[in-house]
């Protein structure tokens, strides 16, 4: 079963951080819910990054066992889409949570230090480099080992996902000789390419799994010491109790002679099977259309 946790479960600093901002500075309503939804990109992101990984691991887990009818050092189980694709959809869930988590970390910065900063963390370091942003030095050097090590290739393969090839669409299963299975999932070595053509699976292997679980720790590491950082700045660095703010605000009305009704906005609980049902009468009724 997939677990889910929000990024502030990872990093504490991003409650801290959320009260910090709240409480010692003024704000309109609107810039409120901007700051807060702010904080929340980051924390989704991670979220959703981590989710992804995890996920990742449970299918690969679970179609691995096929591999035990699998004769070692020379047997191979080519997966069917049915097995293989959720796994690249979750490669891919992993890239665009983790890009997310980067610019939604260069939101927190600019919110913190109160200075205009591009949104994208790639155009970011672009003036990083080019030395146009007075940021502090412990953050300059946390940003610049991790996007050189780690957050431009990074970059480069969630731009392969969204533009060029479903980087990990090719999935096998091995037994070793020791009797040990294997899975092939692998992603291009040069995803900076941008072109499918060109993508190369060889010298060095790139394995999914390994790839996505390593940067997400890596990822979790800089923000953990950036947003640590950027606590320590504020003049209460005590744990913090939850800020909410309605995207659409909860309204009370009069209904029916009654003086206050609260004016519910939503819809029924869906069923995934009627879901399942329509999809499949459309294409019914587009396959008897030919």
């Amino acid at each position: 079963m997939s677990v889910y946790r929000n990024g502030e479960q990872f990093v504490r600093h991003i409650a801290v951080l959320r009260r910090q901002l709240s409480e010692e500075r003024e704000y309109t309503s609107e810039e409120r819910r901007s700051l807060l939804g702010d904080l929340e990109f980051l924390s989704l992101g991670i979220g959703r990054a981590f989710s992804a990984v995890h996920r990742l691991a449970e299918l690969q887990a679970s179609t691995g066992n096929a591999a035990y009818d699998l004769q070692p050092g020379i047997g191979i189980l080519v997966l069917s889409p049915d097995q293989r694709e959720p796994m690249a959809f979750e490669v891919d869930s992993f890239l665009d949570g983790a890009r997310r988590s980067q610019d939604g970390l260069v939101s927190c910065i600019r919110r913190v230090l109160s200075i205009s900063l591009p949104k994208s963390a790639a155009q970011l370091m672009k003036g990083v480099r080019a030395n146009k942003f007075n940021l502090p030095k412990p953050i300059l050097a946390l940003l610049n080992e991790y996007w050189s090590c780690h957050g431009h290739m990074l970059k480069h393969y969630r731009d392969a996902t969204q533009h060029h090839m479903i980087v990990a669409s090719d999935a096998r299963l091995y037994r070793s000789e020791s009797g040990e299975p294997l899975i092939h999932l692998l992603l291009p070595n040069n995803p900076e390419e941008k072109s499918a053509t060109r993508f190369d699976f060889e010298n060095p292997e790139v394995h999914a799994f390994e790839y996505v679980s390593r940067e997400f720790l890596a990822l979790l590491k800089v923000t953990y010491k950036i947003t640590g950082y950027l606590v320590s700045l504020g003049s209460n660095t005590n744990e913090a109790s939850l800020s909410f703010a309605f995207r659409n605000p909860v309204t009370f009305r009069s209904h029916g002679g009654k003086r206050f009704q609260l004016d519910m906005v939503g819809h029924p609980i869906p069923s995934p099977d009627d879901f399942v049902r329509e999809v499949e009468n459309v294409v019914s009724t587009l396959d008897g259309a030919r």
